[in-house]
């Protein structure tokens, strides 16, 4: 079985030009690093796909940083440079109301992710660095989506678990990945190993992108994406900010009726 296809890999194929930030939110970008993270545990904890978790972590890493949007960088490696780095990447993200106030809450540890990113460049497995990482970066990006939570926990420990367990978390992640992320450049890495490994349930298994979707772009309210995103803080703070805002103009049209009333 080819899994040269990663030496390849020259360019995203989520984001092919600067442009096509505008089809994801902050949100996005940060639920699309996470989920590219899970998989890259999932891959060097199988022998056949350790080599390209290597290469892709590898390639990430590239050029030591995530300060400047790059083409030829790997999808991981742009979406964490929209929302870590220095240019201006950020700014054309959708919803940009939402989505600046989402990384204004943001706190990543970048020294510790480029460490780990070096770490399994190196081919390295350590179920215990592994499962502290995913743990602390699922609280860094905000994730609060409870099938990704639980994608990885079991992920943490995926040497352990059950092949019906581990075909539940791979059916999870295309799941996530076909529905927020179709292009994925990792994408066809996991159907392969679907295909090698047999992880196909033998009982349906509902799409919970569809039966509850993500909902980050159109459609949503500002104060739902907020209150979603960035937790009780910046809800809090924006809720002040908009009844502040309401208690003014509220004054003003009053001033303005009593000057004009006979």
């Amino acid at each position: 079985m080819k899994l040269d296809f990663i030496d390849e890999l020259s360019e995203s194929r989520l984001v092919r030009q600067k442009k096509q930030m505008n089809r994801f939110t902050a949100k996005d970008a940060a639920d699309l690093s996470f989920l590219y993270l899970c998989t890259l545990v999932i891959l060097k904890n199988e022998f056949k796909y350790a080599p390209v978790a290597s290469k892709y972590a590898t390639k990430t890493m590239m050029y030591q940083n995530f300060n400047v949007f790059r083409t030829n960088g790997t999808d991981l490696y742009i979406m964490l440079t929209a929302l870590l780095g220095t240019d201006d990447t950020d700014k054309l993200f959708a919803d940009q109301e939402a989505s600046q106030m989402f990384l204004q809450n943001l706190r990543v540890n970048e020294t510790q992710l480029k460490a780990w990113l070096r770490f399994t460049a190196k081919g390295k497995v350590n179920k215990q660095f592994d499962g502290q990482m995913l743990f602390k970066i699922e609280q860094q990006l905000m994730v609060n989506n409870g099938q990704y939570k639980s994608v990885r926990r079991l992920t943490s420990d995926w040497a352990n678990l059950k092949h019906g367990q581990k075909t539940l978390v791979i059916t999870r992640l295309i799941q996530a990945l076909k529905a927020r992320g179709r292009m994925s450049e990792l994408l066809p890495v996991l159907m392969k190993l679907v295909k090698e490994k047999k992880f196909v349930s033998k009982k349906s298994v509902r799409d919970m992108e569809v039966a509850q979707p993500a909902n980050t772009k159109g459609g949503m309210s500002t104060r739902s994406k907020i209150a979603a995103g960035i937790g009780l803080t910046g809800a809090a703070t924006y809720g002040a900010y908009k009844l502040a805002r309401h208690l003014t103009l509220r004054k003003a049209k009053g001033h303005d009726y009593g000057k004009y009333k006979k």
